[in-house]
């Protein structure tokens, strides 16, 4: 069953032009893909937080020795990275203000989505056992 995730940024909901045009490709998608599955993330509804060292740090502790902010902050960055890992085809509306992408949507100043993500691709697992589809897929 194909996968789509769609991704907006703008924090214009009425009128917004990025989220208009994602929303048609959605649509036609989901048309030609009847039994395929939609993943939807409004990155300016609930937006991603800075990769802190809270976050990037539990990635090198096992899961049993993680302190709560630890565990929590790592299962926000295994989430978006399998909504990443499960997606087919991904389409992400983005606007320009001021001729740039909005901060959630991923710039140099806040990598938000992008850096949570490829931070979970990057580093290894504390534990004998991955807990992460990432090393999985890195063994094939």
């Amino acid at each position: 069953m194909p996968t789509l995730l769609h991704v907006d940024s703008s924090m214009r909901h009425e009128g917004s032009r990025s989220r208009a045009l994602s929303a048609h490709f959605a649509e036609a998608w989901q048309q030609a893909n009847p039994d395929g599955t939609v993943i939807y993330r409004d990155l300016a509804a609930d937006p991603i937080p800075h990769l802190d060292l809270t976050a990037f740090s539990a990635n090198f502790v096992a899961d049993d020795d993680r302190t709560p902010p630890q565990r929590e902050a790592r299962k926000l960055t295994e989430t978006l990275a399998n909504e990443l890992l499960r997606a087919d085809e991904i389409v992400i509306g983005i606007p320009l203000y001021n001729f740039g992408p909005p901060e959630r949507a991923g710039t140099t100043a806040n990598p938000g989505y992008a850096t949570h993500s490829a931070n979970s691709a990057s580093t290894t697992s504390a534990s004998s056992t991955p807990s992460s589809p990432w090393h999985a897929r890195s063994h094939k």
